[in-house]
């Protein structure tokens, strides 16, 4: 059996997926499961796909903890982990990060208390690693692409 991966999953809808689709064991399912997973972030993008598991794994006490509720190892999720941030940053099903919205309001904000523009980028450059979105280019494709529509 094959898991066609749909955009609009999450990272859950896609592990209960895989486990339907692949029920058996280490030799037989995991490896058939773990792929499901890598692939569906190769479809959302890197962004996402450590978002949402990064959020979910923010629920257990420990990595043990949400090892066992995924019904995998602990070195398995770690490398899980590691290759969804080996994905593509962007892909046609890739989302804005929610946390863009608040850090364009809050870059309006910085740019009226700002003097300079050099004050405005330097704030900017701050903002962007508290807020962590990781990437000044994805900013400008968004800023981009909203002035387009307007």
């Amino acid at each position: 059996m094959s898991i066609i991966i749909d955009p609009q999953w999450t990272f859950i809808d896609t592990l209960q997926a895989a486990w339907k689709a692949y029920p058996g064991g280490i030799q037989f399912g995991a490896p058939h499961r773990i792929r499901s997973l890598e692939r569906w972030a190769n479809v959302v993008g890197q962004e996402r796909a450590v978002y949402e598991l990064d959020t979910l794994l923010q629920k257990y006490a420990n990595l043990e903890e949400a090892a066992k509720a995924f019904g995998m190892s602990v070195s398995t999720l770690r490398r899980i982990r590691k290759n969804f941030k080996a994905m593509p940053r962007v892909t046609p099903f890739s989302q804005e990060p929610s946390k863009i919205v608040e850090q364009l309001e809050l870059l309006e904000t910085t740019k009226s208390i700002t003097e300079s523009t050099d004050d405005a980028i330097k704030e900017f450059l701050k903002l962007d690693k508290k807020v962590e979105v990781g990437s000044i280019s994805r900013l400008i494709d968004f800023l981009f692409k909203k002035t387009s529509n307007q």
